[in-house]
């Protein structure tokens, strides 16, 4: 590639696979990952037996995958990653439904050639939410799509991010149990098993629909005092393990920007599914990352 030589944006679709007559474009993310669009046509070998070469390969199921990511600026994604049109609060629906999908516009604008791909029926199947230390606050959503067209008409404008608003490292002040995590390294937020594609009498999705959610996150911070340990074993103040149930709280991630807008991450009833000390014998700092498991999500969406 050239520099400055792709572009790419979403669309809401107004039914599964189909934009409204007038869709709206949207750039979803600043600073933006690599897509990798693949289109697979899944096929078998069609085998003899007299012979030790195929006769031919027979078409399968088209599967295709894209991945959509970034830095996070603002809540244009949300409505796609948690299925809810209702905006702020957003939260996974609880109840089997039909989830929203997207058109996603790619361009390869080379010199004395320029392709334009629209792969339809985009929906995601999980999403990734990372803090490093240091870096900008990104997100991830791994995709599968139905189809693609590359007869659509070009976007002749599409909304741009504002790339000031972008959220930082040093923007979190994430809590947990109520008590502030300090000196966070890394964290990772993961939301699995979103949506799943529904096929009928032919090689390509009919539809996308809610799949059965996990939520689970990746903690990791130098290593304070004893409550993340505490609360491996069970409870805050537990001495050992616990022979009864683990208890559950709250791991709350507030972000904020430099416009000083707000989106308050809540992974709710938080357990501890591992926990771990690293470079207890190392010059670096003793850290302690901890594996953790969640019923749900909610993200509160506050502007400036």
């Amino acid at each position: 590639m050239v520099a400055g030589s792709a572009d790419m944006a979403i669309a809401y679709e107004e039914s599964y696979g189909t934009l409204p007559g007038v869709p709206t474009w949207i750039e979803p993310f600043s600073n933006p990952e690599e897509p990798n669009p693949e289109l697979s046509n899944n096929q078998t070998a069609q085998e003899r037996p007299n012979s030790t070469k195929p006769a031919r390969h027979r078409e399968g199921n088209v599967l295709g995958t894209v991945t959509l990511g970034g830095q996070v600026v603002d809540d244009r994604a949300f409505e796609f990653v948690f299925g809810d049109t209702d905006g702020s609060p957003y939260r996974m629906p609880d109840e089997g439904t039909a989830w929203p999908s997207v058109t996603v516009y790619l361009s390869a604008n080379l010199p004395g050639i320029q392709t334009d791909r629209f792969l339809q029926g985009v929906f995601p199947t999980s999403v990734e939410l990372t803090y490093e230390q240091g870096e900008e606050v990104t997100m991830s959503i791994s995709c599968e799509y139905a189809d693609e067209d590359t007869t659509l008409t070009v976007p002749s404008n599409i909304d741009r991010v504002d790339e000031k608003d972008g959220f930082m490292w040093h923007s979190l002040n994430p809590t947990r149990n109520g008590t502030t995590v300090d000196d966070l390294q890394s964290m990772t937020l993961t939301l699995d098993a979103i949506a799943r594609g529904r096929r009928n009498q032919s090689r390509f999705y009919s539809g996308a629909y809610a799949d059965a959610h996990r939520y689970n996150a990746t903690v990791e911070a130098v290593y304070q005092d004893e409550e993340p340990l505490e609360l491996a074993y069970g409870a805050a103040d537990a001495t050992e393990p616990s022979d009864d149930r683990i208890e559950a709280q709250d791991l709350v991630l507030p972000f904020t920007n430099a416009n000083g807008d707000v989106h308050e991450w809540t992974l709710e009833s938080v357990q501890t599914e591992s926990y771990t000390w690293s470079q207890l014998f190392g010059a670096e700092d003793l850290t302690d990352p901890a594996e953790l498991q969640g019923t749900d999500v909610v993200v509160d969406v506050t502007e400036a």
